[in-house]
């Protein structure tokens, strides 16, 4: 064994994705900020005062 378990999973993504694994990890990164984002935004829009 070479490394740590983040050198291995690394590695992994990085020869699934055929050396281009910071695209892949920003693309996944993007994929899950979007609905973060949005979660959060509808969860604190302000209701109408009377």
């Amino acid at each position: 064994m070479r490394g740590n378990f983040y050198q291995t999973v690394w590695n992994a993504i990085d020869r699934i994705t055929g050396g281009f694994g910071i695209p892949a990890l920003m693309l996944i990164l993007l994929l899950l900020a979007i609905p973060i984002a949005r979660a959060i935004q509808n969860n604190h829009r302000t209701t109408p005062k009377p």
